[in-house]
């Protein structure tokens, strides 16, 4: 088949399930090509070694192209070109990531008569509700008013072709909405490179001065109910007991700033570093040196029905984990053996955890060595990429 991905985010960031669900589709023959945003004005065409791309383009000021391209269903910029890229391409398919750009992706594959299919990597309702807090500003109280959201993502989940989650709760979420259950599959967020994470690599140059240290990494977008700042709070009281320890945290996002400035005011400066945003091929560096992966999720709606990949990822580095205690993390946590759980946002919980698993290398190697095993079976991509295949498949007209 020919299939077309359009994802609204800034390839090649944040696009982890992007690249694992478009090399499948590509190394089982399909033909495949991405149209996605541009917000920082990079080369509109180009070549991955299994598709092509082609980046919407980048409009005028950095304010103006925001303004623009804002990726939302009713933006005739996107509709444009997402029916530009349907003409030129002829898909068999078009699989939409999130639900900003779907209903425009549904109308243009209704009018073409070609299957859609809706990547639900994020819930973007209940993701709303839950930092609607973080986001003051008229335009985005407009642009985030989620009882409008929540009837669109019913429309969509109702009308695509098939639904991917990524959690068990997810997809009870959407059953409960009106889709078929037989079309929303499961498809976690499972590592696709479990050989990379086994290669002895150097220390990563802008953490070298702390080989050796009890390191503790996490590793993701830095959202305001990612916990960082509780958990730096909690590196802060755990060094009374393990004065060397070193929390280092790789990834962007709006919590950056007031991460810094927190860690300034603790006077952190020696314990907790920020690295910025790294590309997934450099995760593996930063995992080899870290003795424990932390997950310190606030409670929230959204976190509550959602699996990171990074837990995932931590159990494929065979890193001991410690995740907050919501619904879908600790099933994965306690069914696994993985990790510990904490009560979400108890820094004196998160603090006691990492001294008892940092004064521990014997439990902290089972509770890796567990881990592993898990993503190498039950939790492997694998069988979320056989469950995604099957379901493009299955649910594509003429297929």
């Amino acid at each position: 088949m020919k299939v077309l991905y359009v994802y609204h985010g800034d390839w090649p960031r944040n696009a982890t399930r992007v690249v694992k669900q478009t090399r499948a589709l590509a190394e089982t023959g399909h033909d495949v090509r991405l149209l996605s945003g541009n917000p920082r004005g990079e080369p509109r065409l180009l070549r991955e070694g299994w598709m092509e791309i082609e980046r919407v383009p980048c409009l005028g000021s950095a304010d103006m192209n925001r303004l623009l391209a804002f990726p939302v269903f009713a933006n005739p910029f996107w509709i444009y070109w997402i029916l530009r890229a349907a003409q030129n391409f002829r898909p068999d398919a078009i699989i939409v990531r999130d639900l900003p750009l779907a209903p425009a992706v549904l109308m243009v594959g209704q009018a073409a008569g070609v299957s859609v299919h809706y990547e639900m990597a994020d819930v973007y309702p209940v993701s709303m509700r839950a930092n609607r807090a973080d986001h003051p500003g008229i335009f985005s109280r407009i642009t985030r008013h989620a009882p409008t959201w929540d009837r669109i993502d019913r429309y969509v989940i109702r009308h695509a072709a098939s639904v991917s989650v990524v959690s068990e709760e997810s997809r009870e979420r959407c059953i409960a909405l009106g889709a078929h259950p037989a079309s929303v599959v499961i498809v976690g967020n499972t590592p696709a490179t479990l050989p990379a994470l086994d290669q002895t690599l150097p220390p990563p140059v802008d953490i070298a001065d702390w080989t050796g240290r009890p390191l503790v990494c996490f590793i993701g977008n830095l959202f305001p109910d990612r916990g960082l700042l509780e958990a730096v709070d909690a590196i802060d009281i755990a060094r009374a007991s393990i004065p060397d320890i070193a929390f280092v945290i790789a990834g962007d996002g709006p919590m950056m700033s007031s991460l810094v400035e927190h860690v300034a005011r603790k006077g952190l400066s020696g314990h907790v570093r920020l690295v910025g945003w790294k590309g997934a091929s450099d995760h593996a560096a930063y995992y080899q040196q870290a003795a424990i992966g932390v997950l310190p999720f606030l409670s929230t709606e959204h976190i509550d029905i959602t699996l990171a990949n990074k837990l995932f990822d931590y159990m494929s580095a065979r890193l001991a984990v410690i995740g907050s205690d919501g619904p879908p993390m600790r099933r994965v946590i306690e069914e696994t053996g993985a990790g510990v759980i904490v009560p979400p946002g108890d820094r004196a919980a998160l603090a006691a955890a990492l001294v008892s698993l940092l004064r521990d290398p014997e439990r902290r190697r089972a509770l890796g060595d567990r881990g592993r095993a898990a993503v190498g079976d039950r939790y492997s991509w694998s069988r979320d990429r056989a469950r995604f295949l099957e379901a493009i498949t299955r649910f594509t007209k003429g297929a």
